[in-house]
Parts: structure tokens; sequence; C-alpha cells
């Protein structure tokens, strides 16, 4: 029984008592209509819940960018003998929070499927539970709920930022960071995969694909040269990178870097310099897929126990990389000390500086390219060149 039920049971028991104490049959009467109601309301309900209703859902994509609507479809069936009245269904776990669903009346032994659009305003893993249904009265007098199906884990992921895989720029040196950086091919074998447009036949594993039995897609071997297969991302999730706005922005562009990079040649290592929300691990090591990166980073917070470059020595000397980009923050055009310290004698190194910059810009210092700019996308505009 809903609030307004309660209200309406304790009125009758009132204009009962009262009327027959003064003898006024016109609240007598109030209280047989309430009375009335309560018994209609008290019908609709059981013979609701004796149809047996049921609900089917499924989320079409688990695993979107922040700000993709993600659409959830739901099956209403009415196994029962008569037609089920309209019902709201409600998810719980949203990253908008709980959002109710109108679904349509059904006729009896038949389905209706409904189709609706869930916002996603922020990055997260979220489990989604399952559909609650509310079954009650157009008069809101008594209500019940049923819930059908399992939960569901949603990922929102970073937007990203389409990164050309060659920065329009060179160092001072005249090394071409990304180039340098994301160059594909060599000589090294380095991991099995699946054919994609543009591989060359002649790398084709026979026998591996053989042994999927024939059916599944070729299988090719991915070769890496050996003085280029290191590359390491590095976010800065220290003081450098104020929680909100700025942070998220960093967030995007360590996730356009990293698929940029896979795109290119197949595999990086991402690190933050502080914990992980969702396991607490420092260092993140990642195969060469997108979405482990992309897994990673939406769970992503800024640290909250002061750390920052000052942990990239130790970063460094654990990946041995040979490329190293790093995502911070500041305003100055030069690169920050720790870097400075800890990649005097490395080749190329690209660091972007988030900030509220008057305007983007690029600054070359030795074999380090200084990028600063405000959004991620102001930083893809700079990174890919004028068109």
């Amino acid at each position: 029984m809903t609030y307004v039920g309660k209200i309406t049971a304790v009125l009758v028991v009132l204009f009962v008592a009262v009327g027959s104490w003064v003898g006024a049959p016109e609240l007598i009467m109030l209280a047989e209509v309430a009375l009335l109601g309560l018994l209609g309301a008290l019908l609709l309900v059981s013979t609701t819940l004796y149809r047996r209703p049921r609900i089917d859902w499924e989320l079409q994509s688990t695993a979107v960018e922040t700000g993709e609507a993600v659409t959830v479809e739901m099956t209403v069936r009415n196994p029962g003998r008569l037609r089920s009245p309209p019902l709201t269904a409600q998810l719980r776990g949203l990253p908008s929070g709980p959002m109710s669903i109108r679904l349509p009346a059904t006729p009896r032994r038949s389905e209706e499927r409904v189709v609706a659009a869930l916002p996603t305003d922020r990055r997260g893993r979220f489990v989604v539970e399952p559909p609650t249904l509310l079954i009650g009265d157009p008069l809101g007098l008594l209500r019940t709920v049923r819930r059908s199906g399992r939960s569901s884990v949603l990922w929102v992921h970073p937007r990203v930022q389409f990164l050309n895989t060659a920065l329009r720029g060179t160092s001072a040196e005249g090394t071409d960071v990304a180039a340098s950086s994301m160059r594909q091919g060599g000589s090294v074998f380095h991991s099995l995969r699946t054919y994609q447009d543009g591989d060359d036949r002649r790398s084709i594993d026979w026998g591996a694909t053989l042994r999927t039995g024939g059916l599944g897609p070729l299988i090719v071997r991915h070769f890496v040269e050996s003085e280029q297969s290191g590359r390491l991302v590095v976010l800065d999730t220290g003081p450098a990178v104020p929680p909100g706005a700025l942070f998220e922005e960093a967030v995007q562009v360590a996730a356009s870097l990293s698929v940029a990079a896979i795109r290119a040649h197949g595999y990086v290592s991402l690190c933050t310099t502080g914990p992980v929300e969702s396991s607490g691990d420092q260092d993140i090591d990642t195969p060469p897929r997108a979405s482990s990166i992309l897994d990673r980073l939406a769970v992503v917070g800024p640290g909250t126990d002061g750390g920052g470059l000052e942990r990239l020595p130790a970063l460094i000397a654990r990946h041995h990389p040979d490329v190293l980009l790093v995502v911070t923050g500041g305003k100055s055009p030069g690169p920050p000390t720790h870097v400075v310290r800890a990649w005097s004698d490395r080749r190329s190194c690209l660091i972007v500086k988030m900030g509220d910059h008057s305007r983007p810009s690029i600054h070359h210092t030795g074999s380090m390219t200084v990028c600063r700019a405000r959004t991620a996308r102001e930083f893809a505009a700079l990174w890919n060149g004028p068109a």
C-alpha cells in the first residue's frame, strides 16, 4: 500500500467513526466511496499479478563512449487470459540515476517490445539492476513490485578523439615524434592476430588458421621492430591535473593516444601515477586490445595520496620504454622537471599539458615535444594539424 493508500484507509476509519458519533451520513458515504476505491485498486493489482506479466531485457551495447546513448530493449510478455494494463519499469544503476520506462498494454497471451535510449553522462563501470516492474492502480493507492532477469554491466568509456599516426612537426633534433612512437612493421615476432584489410598476405600463418578448423578468420603473424617495441603512456593523476572537467579531458587525451598507438602497431603500456578506483592497481599493462585500455580508463580517478610525476622514474625503470607519452597539467611551455630528469638520455617523448591556456601550442625542447591544450578535441586538432 502506498502513502496515499494508507492515508485513504485512515480516512475511511475516521469518517465512519465520526459519522456514526455525530450522526452525519455524508461522512459515512464518503468513507464508503473511499473504501470502494481501495477495493477496486486491490482487485486491479490482484488481476494484474494473476496475469503473471514478465519482462525480458537486454542492453544492445555493454560498452559506449561518454555521451553516447545506449539502447535497451524490453519485451513484455503476458501469458494470462486477460489483457494486461500499461505498466512502468524502472531501471537502477544507470550513470544518470534511476530511469522509468512506460510499457504499453499487452493483449492476452502475447508480447510487446519497447526500445528506449539510456543517457550516459559520465564514465565508469555501472552494474545495471534488472528492471523493476511497478504494478499499481491509476489512483496510486496500491503498488507492488516484481523483478525479472539478471543484472548487466555497462562500461562507459572516455571519449576517444581520432589521432593521425604522424604528428605535423618535428622536434629540435629533427625526430618525428609520432612517427617514431607509432610506426608499424619490423622484424621481431610479436603475436598472432586476425587478418585485417591491408595486411601482407605473406604474413598469414596457415598452420594457426587451419587449427581453427578453417572456418574462422585468417590468422597472421604480427611483427614489430625490436628497438620500437616499448611505448608507454603515463596519465598524471596527481595534483598537477585537478579533479573535475580538466581531469576528464586529460583522461580523454590518454585514451586517444593509447588507441592511436594500438591502431598503429598493436601494443601499448598504460600507467597512472596514482591508484585506480576499481582495483587500486597503479600499473596497467594492456594486451593489444583497445577495449582493455578503455575499461581501465573508465574507472581511473584523481590521486588522493599526492602522487604525481615524481613516480615517473620508477615506471620507466619497470617498463623500459623506447617512446614516452605523458599526459599532465601545467601552464609553462617547457617540459616538467621530473620528465626531464627521468628522460634526459632517451629519444622521443611527447608531453601533453592540459590547462587553461590562452591558445593551443607546440614547443620543442631537444627530443621532447610539449603540447598545450585546454580540451581533448583541441589537442586532437593540434596533433592532426591542418587538413
